[in-house]
């Protein structure tokens, strides 16, 4: 299977877990051998050139004077050292795990290895069964988008129909959805970029908003085809009068995403998709709005024509808008400054809110990870791992579990043997039935787990294996001159760390020591012993497969060979004396200690260094809502450590927290500016730009309420909803200052005006805000786990266009009359 596996595309490599044969395997007892004057070099001859029919005959090979193999070591089938047990639901198995490339497509690959494993035709009785894929988790979220960009589409549509009753003109607004949404995809495919999370996702998120241009177009030809203009006149003077208008809007809300271009890093990677996604979406809909849907408007029915809009406060909130907006601007000043105190009420909510980085994306599943003392062997390891099987396979929220004992000879395993993993370990995954809690779980498996002796056993859950860089990964470096003051400092910040709520899953990597027997031939002593260069190099070779081991020779029996694999001593022997006693070379065998120098050191068992220091690394989880404070106490903490000579750093999430949001600010304040300019370009003004953006704080103060209500903190996709909002509130105030400077520039007075602006421009302005809010909240009720750009920015955008859509209806008017008045006087 492994070569037509690697033979698909997109695969980078294929490696497979258990299944290894049996060997022979020799123990030998270095006490035994120096009590029975027996020389390593005999020892290993004897294995090399015998013939053994059964374990016993091996165990009864005579090896020195009546001294046989059994007599000086321990002769037994296990697994060859360096190989590893695969399991799966307690059963032992052979496991294949796929790499793909980094460049390729996830799903694209997942599919085409499964459809070429479809084609290999396995042997009598193998099963095949697929333990994770991690394209299911992709489809899956994907799937999710889809319905919420469905399920968006039509209540956006729904809300359309709601405000004008007209079942025809519904349908005509609503071609903007599916048409725009087309040519975004098709732009999309254009510039090579595939439909993922994040392009589905920025999808979602535009359809409320791509059927506001066509509200804003199909209102304004209505009210010319009621006011008695012919079909033509109608379509082409309504466009006239709100093009520059809606093209304001969609540009002002398009240009934000252009400094996401020029920051780069994770905040780069990210948006750039999603914001070309939405660029794509917004374009479509603006000309669509001005060249399908005033065509399609000659369609509608007489009676809809007669009915709909028909340009007099006679609905009930139109008439409930009106005395709200005189008594507006009746007070003045009193609304503005009520505006500001909110405003400023809002803003003191912030630290309540906390904040957080980017969602977790993880498949439901826990990991126990076993190590038990140096040394210990596969097969001791197994039985550990069947006790933590155990607890599972009685789990009903375990839906299946896998177990790899030993090293992997996968990617992972060969990092997992650099930071220590060996024969002595073993790692069982679990996973989860959905609607599981994984923390809840990790905590259960993990108290279950305490009760096993002889094994350090660590449970993680999917939170932590997703890594650093997600809300709830922690990092700490601690760095230090010498080993001791590394220790103290690190085990003192683990145990402040384990006192704090919120903080979970912690575990330290620091440098350990362990005595090791170090030996280093004398090549002095060698050369007196007058051997030639041959006899010099079997000796080396001699040594080094009586310190780490190795295959040295073949026994066949049961009708199977079996490789004989020699056990090194290098981790059994701690005392010098009894190493110098042992014998080398044969027929005339010398003691070890007569030709290398021998001493038991403290070795470290494995070295961190950063920056040429010594180091350790403390990692864990963070589950608390709003991680910026807990990251904030773990600093205090740190700044508190006051142990001379070493530094401690928070890594990880908090060092990708800072530099992302500082981008995002950057950008927030680069996309008000080219929003400013993009409006003061089509207003030919410098004023009402500004009075425009008053919107945006407005708009904060939703968003800051919904986040307290919807218990989420302000995270990166929150902070991406707020650049949105950007562009988005300002479409309600540039759809209403438009037609109060027309009507003003007809003759009318500003208080005039801006009541008849007022009641011309409600109904279109609450349905487009209306419609883009609907349609988010499928998007905005999506579980965090399921979707990465989702439900924070949903919740930031509906809570910040529902204040600022009903404040500027208010707010707006009453600056823009206070600006007039200063503005006559000057």
């Amino acid at each position: 299977m492994i070569p037509r596996l690697k033979s698909v595309p997109g695969v980078y490599d294929v490696a497979a877990e258990g299944g290894a044969d049996q060997a022979v395997l020799i123990s030998s007892d270095p006490q035994k051998l120096v009590q029975s004057q027996t020389s390593t070099s005999q020892l290993l001859y004897t294995l090399a050139r015998g013939e053994f029919r059964s374990l016993e005959e091996l165990k009864l090979t005579p090896v020195g004077k009546e001294v046989s193999l059994g007599d000086l070591a321990q002769v037994g089938l296990g697994l060859p050292p360096g190989s590893g047990i695969s399991r799966l639901n307690g059963k032992d198995c052979i496991t294949i795990s796929v790499w793909k490339s980094p460049e390729a497509n996830t799903v694209k690959v997942a599919h085409a290895v499964l459809q070429e494993v479809g084609r290999i035709k396995l042997g009598e009785g193998l099963n095949l069964s697929t333990i994770f894929d991690q394209s299911e988790f992709i489809e899956q979220s994907l799937s999710h988008l889809k319905r919420d960009v469905l399920i968006g589409s039509a209540l956006a549509i729904l809300v359309v129909f709601l405000f004008l009753l007209a079942f025809r003109a519904s349908l005509i607004m609503a071609v903007s959805i599916p048409l725009s949404v087309l040519i975004g995809f098709l732009c999309l495919r254009a510039t090579g970029i595939t439909l993922n999370i994040l392009t589905l996702s920025a999808m979602s998120i535009a359809v409320g908003r791509l059927i506001d241009d066509s509200i804003v177009v199909l209102e304004a030809i209505y009210r010319r085809l009621q006011g008695g203009q012919k079909f033509a006149g109608a379509a082409l003077d309504g466009v006239r009068e709100v093009g520059s208008a809606i093209a304001s809007c969609t540009l002002a809300t398009v240009v934000i995403f252009v400094p996401l271009f020029f920051i780069g890093g994770l905040v780069g990677q990210l948006f750039v998709p999603f914001g070309l996604t939405i660029t794509f979406a917004l374009l479509a809909s603006l000309l669509i709005a001005v060249t399908l849907v005033p065509a399609l408007s000659g369609f509608l029915h007489p009676r809809e024509r007669k009915e709909l809009l028909q340009g007099t406060p006679e609905n009930w909130y139109q008439r409930a808008y009106l005395r709200a907006l005189r008594w507006t601007l009746s007070h003045q000043a009193l609304t503005v400054g009520l505006a500001v105190v909110v405003f400023l009420g809002s803003l003191a909510l912030i630290p309540i809110v906390g904040t957080s980085f980017i969602p977790n994306m993880s498949e439901k599943m826990v990991e126990a990870k076993i190590a038990l003392p140096p040394g210990s062997s596969v097969e001791e390891t197994r039985e550990v791992a069947k006790k933590v099987e155990s607890l599972l396979d009685r789990d009903l929220e375990v839906e299946r579990y896998r177990t790899i004992v030993g090293v992997s000879r996968s990617i992972l395993g060969g990092i997992e043997a650099l930071t220590g993993g060996g024969s002595n370990t073993a790692t069982v995954i679990a996973y989860l039935d959905p609607r599981s809690d994984m923390n809840r779980k990790a905590a259960e498996l993990q108290k279950a787990c305490s009760e096993i002796k002889g094994a350090q056993i660590k449970v993680l859950s999917g939170e932590a294996l997703a890594g650093e860089m997600t809300s709830s990964g922690l990092s700490i470096f601690v760095r230090g001159d010498d080993f001791e003051s590394l220790a103290q400092a690190t085990h003192k910040l683990l145990g402040e760390l384990q006192q704090m709520e919120g903080v979970t899953n912690l575990e330290v990597r620091t440098a350990s020591f362990a005595p090791k027997l170090e030996l280093n031939p004398d090549l002095a002593k060698l050369a007196s012993l007058g051997l030639s260069p041959e006899k010099l190099e079997q000796l080396r070779q001699q040594l080094f497969l009586l310190l780490h081991g190795g295959p040295v020779g073949k026994a066949s029996f049961n009708g199977k060979t079996y490789t004989i694999y020699l056990e090194g001593l290098a981790a059994e022997l701690k005392d010098p004396e009894l190493a110098r006693g042992i014998l080398v070379g044969w027929p005339s065998p010398i003691p070890l200690g007569e030709i290398a120098n021998i001493r038991l050191v403290e070795r470290p068992n494995n070295i961190q260094r950063i920056d040429g220091k010594l180091a350790s690394w403390i990692s864990g989880n963070i589950i608390a809502r709003d991680v910026g404070k807990t990251l904030s106490s773990i600093q205090q903490k740190i700044n508190q450590l006051g142990i001379p000579g070493v530094e401690a750093k928070l890594a990880g999430v908090k060092e990708e927290m800072e530099i992302s949001f500082g981008k995002m600010y950057i950008s927030i304040g680069v996309a008000i500016l080219l929003a400013y300019l993009v409006i003061a370009l089509f207003l030919r003004s410098f004023l009402d730009p500004l009075i425009i953006l008053i919107s945006l704080p407005l708009s904060s103060i939703g968003a800051v309420l919904a986040l307290l209500l919807a218990h989420r903190a302000l995270d990166l996709s929150g902070l991406m909803g707020i650049l949105m909002l950007v562009g988005i509130v300002l479409t309600n105030a540039i759809v209403l200052l438009s037609l109060v400077g027309q009507l003003k520039r007809s003759g009318w007075k500003t208080p005039e005006a801006l009541l008849e602006g007022g009641r011309i421009r409600l109904r279109p302005i609450l349905m487009t805000a209306f419609t883009t809010m609907i349609a988010m909240v499928p998007l905005a009720l999506e579980r965090e786990e399921s979707i990465l750009m989702g439900a924070t920015l949903g919740v930031v955008v509906i809570g910040g266009l529902f204040s600022s859509t009903l404040l500027t209806l208010l707010v707006i008017p009453a600056v823009y009359s206070l600006a007039d008045r200063l503005r006559r006087r000057s």
